[in-house]
């Protein structure tokens, strides 16, 4: 049995975590000829990989650890004010980061992602979740107001458009009568 106090001694904070993963990054990711850059191509790159190894097979978490890292490297160099949240953990599915909404002057704007959600979702879900997307995505979420008539209009019958780069957003207006109590 795991007591609590032996919980908390397990926690790690974000930052150390990242930090302790970032050492490692070149060496695994050099073994699988996998690609460490900071890009959109490198994100295409190892989906391409990542498909010829867990094709039709589920990836073990541990093993979408880097991913979820490198994907949240990624998400902070291409998004000003993107950072990953310090906090402690119990778990990778835990990391989260924070993204600033820049079209807004509310500077208490922003969106939270999960990485690591992401990452397996992409591995167990015949790829329809790649990261690529995830990080194109992000950013037009990050720069756009999903409720402007420009987006609701464009959108097909189930509410998503198209926002280049083959990737599409789900965009509706939430009325708050239909949120929940």
């Amino acid at each position: 049995i795991i007591t609590n106090q032996q919980k908390r001694l397990n926690k790690m904070r974000t930052v150390e975590f990242i930090e302790k993963i970032n050492l490692n990054l070149p060496k695994l990711f050099h073994v699988g000829n996998f690609k460490t850059e900071l890009t959109l191509e490198a994100l295409i790159h190892n989906e391409k990989i990542m498909n010829e190894m867990f094709l039709g097979k589920k990836a073990l978490e541990t093993t979408a650890i880097p991913f979820a890292v490198h994907l949240g490297n990624c998400l902070i160099k291409h998004i000003p004010g993107a950072k990953w949240v310090d906090e402690e953990m119990e778990s990778p599915f835990d990391l989260t980061i924070v993204v600033p909404l820049t079209y807004t002057k509310d500077l208490n704007s922003f969106i939270k992602t999960f990485p690591m959600n992401r990452v397996l979702k992409f591995l167990n879900t015949n790829r329809e979740f790649n990261l690529s997307s995830f990080l194109t995505s992000t950013i037009f979420m990050s720069n756009n107001d999903l409720n402007d008539p420009k987006f609701t209009q464009k959108a097909d019958k189930d509410g998503w458009c198209d926002i280049g780069g083959n990737s599409a957003i789900r965009v509706f207006q939430v009325k708050k009568e239909d949120l929940p109590n």
